[in-house]
């Protein structure tokens, strides 16, 4: 049951948070005017968060039921009628109060959504996992949507990353903390790649940065594939992240030619990050249960 109730949570948090990206205003000259928005991969994404929490709502609900339990409803209603609001924005003759109050009401429910479900952490390692799982859904959406609003909670992602990792390496085997000491590498490096992409004419730093940074994230990835501590299906994670990165090569050579095919392989990538460390999350838990057992 508690598997359930963590997979429903997860899904919630991770569709609520994507849907405040793509709700952040653009200051696009053609939508200001039109009220249009042609970011396809953008309209994609909100597609999928308000989809991912219909469907999170409905298991609570089922779940709730089973148990004989009260249903949530503020958490219901603050999701629910943020995800309309998103939903809503796409529509030519919506008005921009219907997005800055979609965010209002998604931020909302994220704060208040662990302590209504009363989601708990086995281990300091899962919940290390659950920031990151946060952390890459923020840094990864600013490939997706490149504004100047999505480039700074980028850069609060990445300090919520390091923090996550911080919690992560205290709790995983030498293989593990090998790999988060690479990964934390990686983040840091990450930070001074946006920073320069703050600074006019300093572009060719941010990419260089960018660079090695993805040189040390792989590396991390790679070692996280051999950490005992994660179980299998952790370990399936790490492959998966590993993988996701081939994909976010893909979509930075497209992003010089064609930015909405860009756009969604970086969605592509961003859902398989979500999925990657999903499993590890779940994998730690899954294998402090069996020690449990065990002892």
């Amino acid at each position: 049951m508690k598997t359930v109730v963590i997979k429903n949570f997860l899904l919630l948090q991770s569709c609520s948070l994507l849907l405040v990206l793509t709700l952040l205003p653009e200051f696009d000259l053609f939508s200001m005017l039109t009220g249009i928005d042609l970011n396809v991969p953008v309209i994609i994404c909100k597609l999928i968060g308000a989809a991912g929490i219909g469907i999170s709502l409905l298991r609570i609900s089922k779940q709730k039921q089973e148990v004989g339990e009260p249903l949530p409803i503020p958490l219901f209603v603050l999701s629910g009628v943020g995800a309309a609001l998103a939903l809503l924005s796409l529509l030519p003759s919506s008005d921009a109060w219907m997005g800055y109050l979609g965010i209002i009401l998604l931020a909302v429910s994220l704060f208040m959504a662990k302590k209504t479900l009363l989601v708990e952490w086995i281990q300091t390692a899962a919940n290390g996992a659950y920031l990151i799982l946060l952390a890459v859904i923020l840094h990864t959406f600013s490939l997706i949507n490149s504004t100047t609003a999505t480039t700074t909670a980028a850069l609060v992602g990445l300090f919520i990353y390091i923090s996550g990792l911080n919690k992560l390496k205290s709790d995983i085997d030498a293989n593990g903390q090998n790999a988060t000491g690479k990964l934390k590498t990686a983040v840091i490096i990450s930070i001074l790649a946006v920073i320069f992409d703050y600074i006019p004419l300093m572009g060719w730093v941010s990419t260089i940065c960018a660079i090695i940074a993805f040189i040390f994230e792989f590396q991390g990835y790679n070692l996280l594939t051999t950490s005992a501590t994660l179980g299998e299906e952790g370990r399936k994670g790490a492959r998966l992240l590993k993988n996701s990165m081939v994909v976010l090569i893909a979509a930075a050579l497209f992003g010089m030619f064609i930015d909405t095919v860009a756009g969604l392989l970086a969605t592509v990538t961003l859902l398989m990050t979500f999925s990657g460390w999903s499993q590890i999350l779940f994998g730690i838990q899954a294998q402090t249960e069996e020690q449990t057992l065990g002892d």
